[in-house]
This record gives C-alpha cells, structure tokens and sequence, in this order.
C-alpha cells in the first residue's frame, strides 16, 4: 500500500486479528487439543495468510476450487499442523 494512513489501519486490524488467533491457539494448548510446541504468534500470522490467501484467490477466480473443497482440505491442513 502507497498510503501510510491506510497501511497503518490494515496493519492494526491484522494484528488484532493475529492476537486474537493466537490467543485461541493458546487456549487450545491448555485443553491440549493444540500441541504444546506451536509458536502461537508464528501459527496466527500462517493461518492469517492461508485465508487471506484463498479470499484473494477465490475473489480473482471464483470458480477455481468449490467452497466445500476449501473447507474441507483446509480444516485437514490445519488439523495436521496444530495436532
């Protein structure tokens, strides 16, 4: 982004929206359905740009893969990498 106003307040919001992950993920850990090992704020900022990424994607090219496609092998990808 060009302009720094609106760079800063899309930078804020994916913060908030990277905390909020996280804290998730941490509470995840303490019922042990998150491994113990996950790097809570790294995990956040990956999940964050695997949706960004597929919103982007699918917004240019919606009829490239079906929603229940991506539900689906995304909630698998995910299980595999917090589990």
């Amino acid at each position: 982004m060009r302009e720094g106003f609106a760079r800063d307040i899309v930078a804020r919001s994916l913060s908030e929206c990277r905390a909020i992950v996280a804290e998730m993920l941490k509470g995840g850990q303490e019922r042990r359905v998150v491994r113990a090992d996950v790097a809570t704020a790294a995990a956040a900022f990956l999940l964050i740009g695997i949706f960004d990424g597929i919103a982007l994607q699918r917004a240019i090219d919606p009829d490239a893969a079906s929603p229940s496609e991506l539900a689906d092998i995304t909630a698998d990808l995910i299980d595999k990498f917090i589990q």
